[in-house]
């Protein structure tokens, strides 16, 4: 998924890139990779569950 705004940190400098979860329509993303391309950021994820 590519995002325009997010609180995920891509990771610079030495620094981790961040992991957490996406919930948007009842859906759930594990985040496990951030990449910055250009002026957007490249965010790698797996589906999870699809909430009821």
């Amino acid at each position: 998924m590519i995002l325009d705004q997010t609180i995920f940190y891509p990771g610079d400098g030495g620094q981790e890139h961040d992991t957490g979860f996406i919930v948007q329509n009842r859906e759930e993303f594990e985040v496990y990779k951030v990449n910055k391309q250009m002026d957007k950021l490249s965010i790698t994820s797996k589906m999870l569950t699809v909430c009821p």
